[in-house]
């Protein structure tokens, strides 16, 4: 017998999608308000990469590039819902910093007029080294 569906799952279910949607957004949206770009992605594109942006992971759905002028993050499409491509200046990073895992070797990027980080892995930043060398910063 089919029952009809409880109303008051689909509003916990709603609201709990809000909720996670806000959480989701806002180290990103934070960052577009600096960043935002309308420019195509770079030939370099790594898609679907493993990363975060403040205290969100993005496993298998960040694209990262690396331009002259800065790295390039974009959200595939599938999740890119107010996720708007980034372009931070190699400027706009104050320092990296090195960040311990087991098997897999990251940098946490902090950014000059924001709180958020971005950590990203080394093997999606290998192209920017020759950026990061020219200001006096060696990643190994």
């Amino acid at each position: 017998m089919n029952h009809p569906p409880d109303p008051m799952m689909i509003i916990l279910i709603v609201v709990n999608a809000i909720i996670f949607w806000f959480l989701f957004s806002r180290s990103w949206l934070s960052l577009a308000k600096l960043y935002k770009t309308n420019q195509p992605p770079p030939h370099n594109i790594r898609r679907m990469r493993h990363g975060s942006v403040g205290w969100i992971r993005y496993k298998g759905t960040l694209n990262v590039g690396i331009t002259p002028e800065g790295i390039y993050l974009s959200v595939i499409p599938v999740f890119n819902i107010g996720s708007s491509p980034l372009l931070i200046p190699w400027g706009e990073i104050d320092r990296i910093e090195k960040v311990n895992s087991l098997f897999v070797q990251s940098y946490r990027l902090h950014l000059k007029n924001n709180k958020t980080t971005i950590v990203l892995k080394k093997e999606d930043l290998e192209a920017a080294k020759l950026f990061f060398t020219g200001r006096g910063i060696d990643l190994l």
